[in-house]
């Protein structure tokens, strides 16, 4: 096996040895980018809430009460009470001890009507809370926490009350109800520590001819609780930036590989070439580890190796080789002269 082909096996070898590296690095740093995405070191959590409702109305020739689910506004006069049901649900991803309390309450805003076209401009002049539902207090630990609260509105009541207010005193005004089943959580472990509050909302306008109930049916948030194990996330983040670094490095060695293995493939005829001569003149050339140093010596260029082997021929002395990867050193000595011949690889100049 010539020096060439062993350098190629060894940059083949190296190259297997690089492309494993910086898979299994490459593979290390997707895995903790996916590990700091998921529950492994943080506690995820979604938050699940709806509103579902039906109507009591009056007895009149026109409108039942079982065909008011399929309305999407309704005629004030008509509406008794609003028998309303609203839930809530946590569910985490580990167990954690979590402490909640919730309540219901339900209240009526007055604005002053000063703006009949943009009712949001319209100042708040007047509000009054009802608790439907006062504070509720519980724990869990587990991953899911259910709330439900069912509940009858007196529609009529808070209706009326907006009248009232707004015939005592002669000012124009629009109203609306604003009904929040309120939640609070806390939960505390050694690695999590959660605070969210959370709110399921109703609204619907007052003292209108006909209003509409303003509920979202179903809705659904994540949210992401970051670990307070903070020694892990370190280690975690280190582990990252030196696969990171690991790839890197591992990449870049093997685009050099390659390109030492594409320079050896192209460097192949030449070095064929000069093997072919080594094995050929092999009783009268001599190969040199190192190149002597030429400082005092009178240097003169052959111009062909026959000529070389001509000259080592009339003065009797050996042609000494040395070579590099893209050239061949041949040179004679005698005194202070120094003849060379020297062979370059075209391909790689």
């Amino acid at each position: 096996m010539t020096r060439m082909q062993q350098r190629r096996v060894i940059y083949t070898v190296l190259l297997i040895i690089f492309i494993s590296i910086f898979t299994w690095s490459g593979i290390k740093v997707i895995k903790n980018l996916n590990d700091s995405k998921s529950s492994k070191n943080n506690l995820i959590y979604t938050n699940k809430s709806n509103v579902n409702y039906n109507l009591e109305i009056d007895n009149n020739e026109f409108i039942k009460s079982s065909d008011l689910n399929s309305y999407e506004i309704y005629i004030s006069s008509l509406v008794q009470n609003i028998n309303m049901n609203m839930r809530y649900k946590y569910s985490g991803s580990e167990d954690i001890p979590i402490k909640y309390k919730y309540r219901v309450i339900a209240t009526i805003h007055a604005l002053y009507n000063q703006s009949t076209q943009e009712s949001a401009l319209n100042p708040k002049m007047w509000k009054k809370d009802y608790i439907l539902v006062p504070y509720k207090e519980g724990e869990i630990k587990e991953k899911e926490l259910q709330i439900e609260e069912k509940f009858k509105l007196d529609w009529k009541t808070y209706n009326q009350e907006v009248i009232s207010f707004k015939e005592s005193l002669s000012l124009p005004t629009t109203a609306y109800l604003e009904v929040k089943l309120e939640v609070d959580l806390k939960g505390n472990s050694e690695k999590y520590n959660l605070t969210d509050k959370q709110e399921v909302v109703a609204k619907m306008d007052l003292n209108e001819q006909v209003f509409s109930i303003n509920a979202v049916k179903d809705h659904l948030e994540e949210k992401i609780v970051q670990s307070n194990d903070i020694k892990s996330l370190n280690r975690e983040q280190r582990k990252l930036i030196a696969y990171i670094i690991l790839s890197s490095l591992t990449f870049i060695s093997s685009l050099i590989t390659i390109k030492q293995i594409i320079d050896s493939k192209d460097s192949q005829p030449f070095h064929e070439e000069i093997e072919a001569i080594k094995k050929d003149y092999d009783e009268i050339i001599v190969e040199t580890k190192n190149m002597i140093s030429v400082k005092g010596l009178n240097q003169v260029t052959i111009a062909s190796f026959d000529e070389m082997l001509d000259l080592a021929d009339s003065i009797m002395l050996p042609i000494m080789l040395y070579e590099e990867p893209r050239k061949a050193i041949f040179y004679i000595i005698k005194n202070d002269m120094m003849y060379i011949y020297l062979k370059t690889n075209k391909k790689n100049k």
